[in-house]
């Protein structure tokens, strides 16, 4: 399923989360630390770093940050949903890469701040990334120029990508969508093998099982294992495609497979399935469009966020937001 170049830098990919880890996991010891308490923590560990190029806007009624390209007209509009386990982050944390992206790539960068757990729960954050989402649909073309739309996020940003992504299917509105760039994200909140700390490899990682279960109490409150796979919580588990008149508003149809760029390690629980999407060689194409797919082989949750501590010799790309 992966080339042999990749299974052999999985012990030097392992070594480089061990080495980077403490980027991630700042709160310390969290045992006993009432939930109001942990969360204030995370989010202090999450401070901004802005830039004076960002521009401050009100999109749909969500403060949103906008970067634009340098001196030249942009080429596609790029929905950006930062991470955070759906508790901490904001857009303001992704300034300079959100920049970076704008200047290198070309391209309008529009990343919403939206509502966070546990003060507000499911469906806050999918509902203001969708009203931001629906509103470029819209108003891209007349606001930035053009109308090509791309959306993506890492972590909880590639979650609600995948789930506003089903939610434009459904509502017939996903046409406008280029292309979707799914970065480490959960698509399964059902307690999965690897949220239940069932892993190919006995060392750490940023989504612990404690972890999991502390942001899923926070994001989905009172709701059963089989609550939670509802496919309009769980994109991961949506059948397959049907036309969306035939879908329920919060449908169980897929995001669109013809347009879908998945790049990390995790399919479903963030961390267990060890392929994200089918490597190029053996299915470079789903219904006559590119789809592309990038593994980090052990390298956890996170792992592209800690390139500067990875061996020289471990084989990372750089997650691509592909704009023709």
């Amino acid at each position: 399923m992966w080339s042999d170049e990749l299974e052999q830098a999985r012990p030097e990919t392992r070594a480089a989360v061990v080495a980077g880890i403490g980027l991630f996991n700042r709160e310390g010891d969290v045992a006993g630390v009432p939930q109001a308490e942990r969360i204030a923590k995370r989010r202090a560990a999450m401070a901004p770093m802005t830039v004076p190029e960002a521009l401050d806007r009100e999109i749909a009624g969500v403060r949103c940050r906008v970067y634009l390209p340098d001196g030249s007209a942009p080429r596609a509009v790029y929905l950006h949903v930062h991470g955070g386990g759906m508790v901490s982050g904001s857009p303001d944390v992704m300034d300079v890469p959100n920049l970076r992206m704008a200047r290198d790539l070309g391209v309008a960068v529009v990343s919403p701040d939206y509502r966070k757990a546990p003060e507000h729960p499911f469906p806050a954050g999918p509902d203001d990334v969708t009203a931001v989402a629906e509103w470029l649909v819209e108003h891209a073309a007349g606001e930035f120029g053009v109308a090509r739309l791309l959306m993506g996020g890492e972590s909880a940003g590639a979650y609600l990508t995948a789930v506003v992504a089903l939610r434009l299917r459904d509502r017939g509105r996903i046409a406008a969508v280029a292309g979707l760039n799914l970065v480490f994200g959960i698509y399964d909140w059902g307690h999965t093998p690897s949220q239940r700390g069932r892993r190919p490899h006995d060392g750490p990682d940023v989504l612990s099982p404690e972890e999991i279960d502390f942001v899923t109490g926070c994001y989905l409150p009172g709701l059963t294992i089989e609550q939670r796979r509802d496919p309009a919580i769980s994109p991961g588990l949506c059948r397959s495609s049907r036309p969306a008149a035939d879908v329920p508003e919060r449908g169980h149809d897929r995001p669109p497979r013809r347009r879908h760029a998945a790049v990390g390690r995790a399919r479903r629980g963030g961390g267990a399935r060890r392929r994200a999407v089918r490597p190029a060689r053996d299915a470079p194409r789903l219904h006559g469009l590119p789809v592309h797919g990038h593994h980090a082989m052990g390298g956890g949750h996170g792992g592209l966020a800690r390139r500067a501590h990875r061996p020289a010799s471990a084989p990372v790309r750089r997650p691509a937001v592909c704009v023709p």
